[in-house]
């Protein structure tokens, strides 16, 4: 996981109440400290632009020509993942976390047809503890357009006793 930002450090003299820039005895900075701040200051930003560069490597939408290093699995809400690639919907329902984890990851593997066998891996290698903490309880993942058993009632046949004519 990328780290997250570090603070920016405030100046000493501005937690004591004043001005950057100055000591407690309200004597400027020195200039070599301030070179040294400044160097600290681009320091951070190169570290900040690393942690975007981390982020911005991170896709919904794999290319075959990009290098995949592993999968995450995330919930958020289904307009924010839309475009991606491989996404389940999950709608209430009865189904233990767990048991819809392991139903979701089947209806992807399952429902695109001619996966990558790349993707299949890092899909199917996903480790189970994190897709389920990733889901919401007492729901039941869907795939869009894929088509929903419904129960429908069977009809039996009546049975023709003895004695009855056709």
């Amino acid at each position: 996981r990328p780290k997250k930002a570090e603070a920016k450090m405030s100046d000493p003299a501005e937690q004591a109440g004043g001005p950057a820039g100055q000591d407690r005895s309200g004597k400027g900075a020195s200039q070599e400290e301030g070179e040294g701040a400044g160097a600290a200051a681009a320091e951070e930003g190169e570290k900040e632009d690393a942690d975007v560069d981390i982020l911005n490597s991170l896709t919904g939408l794999p290319k075959e020509e990009d290098i995949m290093l592993f999968c995450l699995p995330m919930c958020a809400p289904y307009s924010a993942i839309q475009n991606y690639k491989y996404k389940v919907k999950l709608t209430p329902g009865n189904m233990k976390r767990g048991k819809a984890s392991k139903s979701a990851i089947e209806m992807i593997l399952g429902g695109q047809g001619g996966l990558p066998p790349r993707e299949y891996s890092m899909i199917r290698g996903m480790p189970d503890q994190e897709v389920v903490a990733c889901m919401l309880g007492n729901s039941r993942p869907a795939i869009a357009g894929a088509k929903v058993p419904q129960n429908r009632k069977v009809v039996k046949a009546k049975r023709r006793g003895r004695g009855q004519k056709e």
